[in-house]
């Protein structure tokens, strides 16, 4: 029995990858617009900077109020007032202008992030074997470039620019809460194992939910890409009703889904929304005791309360972030699982060079098993063509005919035995070379959207409008064709 060439490839293992891991992998594909990167982080940086600003502001309006007007110092007071106001518009304004700029170069990044893991994607899909299409419906594929893409999208562009403004909130807003007032810091902070508990319970709930309902969405886009695909066959045996049932359950079990996922982040930001409320009402208590003892002023716990707010808005929506952020993970699960799947049919590490085709073809000792099946579709085939002669394979349905024109396009390997062209085994060569010196004729037509033309020069992008009616004239097609173009141009005429 021929073995495979040392060297041809195999399928790599499947690995686990960490949720973690495979956000470390997405935001790899920033690295080419780093300056970019850097610039949002500096305007992200200065924007959530000039937001720890505000409640001091705030603070020094109310010290102007109470304090001067207690004093009847009036004209003190609209003084205060007027230049702490100012000021705090001017804050504002400088706070917006980076805002601006932040939002955009996340956006920008998010857009060219998705664009280009797109691409990648598709560049992989494009050379795995046909055995990787046999064992994966293309709906599926489809709902992994478009849903799943789409889901880091936001993640990306959006996402990531809000987790990190509130995470310098968060912490900001607590430095500076501590160095005003560390006793209610700390009965603030109270609450934050109870909030981290919660958080970890339900991330996980809606972890695995987001994971069922990225799944079953890939099972629904099948259905409909397989019954789009053969509408035809579809209408002829009147299965329209069938797959629309069919279609539609995959829709309402991920509707079911999507549902449950939904129940458990709203409890999530219930249960975090009731911590942090709650903990903001038990510091207006303790604030107000303290402020009635005289430990504080009351403009000191307006500031303080201030802080406090932006605290726990920060929390909220790093919850609110972190639910969402467990349908990324699903997302990105799919998507680098497509992408480190390695074709087991690949060039071999040392090809042999730039073959001269003359067109010998034999196959020695072929046998072939599809991957799912237990039968050999062909056994031990011996068959030797000569450069020029034609050679017609006859058979009933189901033979194995056509699984032979794909063993020498290498579509698929021999489980067993080799297949030479001109003394070179397949696996000895590359793709490019091996498929470019030969030509096929489907007997499954495809066309593509486009000309007539470029339909034509599919198989050679570079030739000429001659060659390209000279293959027409060659295929018999050259009077069909200008028959349908004559027909073209005057429906157009007499549309006008």
């Amino acid at each position: 029995m021929l073995q495979p060439p040392a060297g041809a490839a195999e399928s790599a293992p499947e690995q686990k990858i960490k949720p973690v891991e495979r956000l470390r992998r997405v935001f790899s594909y920033t690295r080419p617009y780093t300056g970019r990167l850097v610039a949002a982080l500096v305007c992200l940086v200065i924007a959530s900077g000039l937001g720890l600003v505000y409640p001091y502001y705030f603070g020094a309006l109310a010290e102007a109020a109470f304090t001067n007007a207690a004093a009847a110092d009036t004209e003190a007071a609209y003084r205060e007032l007027g230049d702490n106001t100012v000021l705090l518009l001017v804050v504002f304004l400088a706070q917006a202008v980076f805002v601006f700029f932040r939002h955009y170069l996340m956006t920008w990044l998010g857009e060219r992030v998705v664009a280009d893991l797109r691409i990648a994607l598709y560049r992989h899909l494009a050379v795995m074997p046909q055995s990787f299409f046999h064992r994966t419906r293309s709906g599926e594929l489809l709902s992994r470039l478009s849903d799943d893409v789409t889901r880091l999208q936001s993640t990306v562009g959006q996402d990531l620019s809000i987790f990190l403004r509130n995470v310098l909130t968060l912490v900001g807003g607590i430095a500076v809460l501590f160095w005003m007032n560390w006793k209610l810091t700390a009965a603030m902070l109270a609450v934050v194992p109870a909030l981290m508990i919660a958080a970890n319970y339900w991330s996980r709930i809606i972890r695995e939910l987001s994971r069922k309902a990225q799944d079953e969405l890939a099972t629904a886009s099948g259905a409909l890409q397989e019954g789009l695909a053969a509408i035809e066959t579809v209408q002829a045996f009147t299965r329209e009703d069938y797959e629309v049932r069919r279609y539609g359950g995959a829709i309402e079990n991920t509707f079911g889904l999507f549902i449950k996922r939904a129940i458990a982040r709203s409890w999530f930001a219930a249960v975090i929304s009731f911590f942090a409320f709650a903990a903001i009402a038990g510091l207006f208590w303790l604030g107000g005791s303290m402020v009635i003892e005289g430990e504080i002023t009351a403009a000191e716990l307006t500031s303080f309360i201030f802080y406090t707010l932006m605290v726990a808005g920060s929390v909220g929506a790093l919850a609110e972030l972190l639910g969402g952020l467990q349908s990324t993970f699903g997302a990105t699960a799919r998507i680098f699982e497509i992408l480190d799947t390695s074709p087991d049919i690949a060039d071999p590490p040392a090809p042999v060079a730039n073959p001269a085709v003359a067109g010998e073809i034999r196959f020695v000792g072929v046998s072939f098993t599809y991957g799912d099946r237990d039968v050999a579709v062909v056994r031990d085939i011996d068959l030797h063509i000569r450069p020029g002669e034609v050679c017609a394979l006859v058979g009933s349905s189901g033979s194995g005919k056509t699984t032979l024109g794909r063993l020498v396009l290498r579509f698929w390997d021999p489980s067993a035995g080799a297949i030479l062209l001109d003394g070179h085994d397949l696996r000895a060569l590359r793709l490019s070379d091996l498929r470019g010196s030969m030509a096929m004729v489907s007997q499954d037509p495809v066309l593509f959207s486009g000309t007539i033309r470029d339909n034509i020069r599919y198989g050679r992008l570079d030739a000429t409008d001659a060659e390209i009616e000279a293959a027409a004239r060659a295929a018999n097609a050259d009077g069909f064709i200008r028959e349908f173009l004559k027909a073209t141009t005057l429906w157009s005429a007499s549309a006008g």
